[in-house]
């Protein structure tokens, strides 16, 4: 089984983000936010699965959905932070991994909900890698990238037909792009 499969078995089907016709959509539901979607789309070549811990919102006095083991009466800011969405997709033997982030601007930070996640991906394949499953996922092919996308000035809303490919900079021991919401992306153009 390829790591994809592999995730889309192990993780609860409540998490799953729908791929219809071959395209995700990533939504930013909080009120006030300025960044509300972002679409990527697929290629049949390319197995991807999608998924989301942070679908499920806190609500306030209660403990965290997603690690109620923490305590939240003395909640260290951060501990229960989480990334808006997580691609896996497979490529030959190499493994991508997008920690995917919906922001209101460019200059907002998302590195700590980002390394979160990268934590929470590797806490998973540890516990897969440390079971009983055949199945086993080698870290070595697993590449990490970072998408933080970002509510352009203008409001611009449309596809990004060029398909250029998105440029990942080195941030914070991160591999980060910066890319505008609401408008509609393929996968290849995150892919080297």
């Amino acid at each position: 089984m390829n790591t994809p499969d592999i995730f889309r078995a192990i993780i609860a089907d409540e998490f799953h983000l729908p791929i219809i016709d071959n395209a995700v959509s990533i939504r930013e539901e909080q009120a006030d936010a300025k960044c509300r979607w972002a679409e990527i789309k697929f290629k049949n070549s390319v197995n991807s699965f999608c998924f989301s811990f942070d679908n499920h919102p806190r609500i306030s006095g209660q403990l965290d959905p997603i690690f109620p083991y923490f305590n939240s009466s003395n909640e260290t800011k951060g501990l229960c932070a989480k990334s808006d969405a997580i691609i896996i997709c497979q490529k030959n033997s190499d493994i991508y991994i997008f920690l995917i982030e919906m922001k209101s601007s460019e200059k907002t930070k998302s590195e700590q909900q980002i390394k979160a996640s990268k934590i929470m991906v590797n806490f998973i394949i540890d516990r897969l890698n440390n079971s009983k499953s055949k199945d086993k996922i080698n870290k070595k092919n697993l590449n990490f990238r970072c998408i933080s996308f970002y509510c352009p000035r203008s409001g611009y809303e449309g596809t990004s037909e060029k398909r250029n490919k998105i440029e990942f900079l080195h941030q914070h021991g991160l591999l980060i792009a910066k890319t505008p919401c609401h408008r509609t992306y393929h996968l290849t153009q995150f892919l080297p």
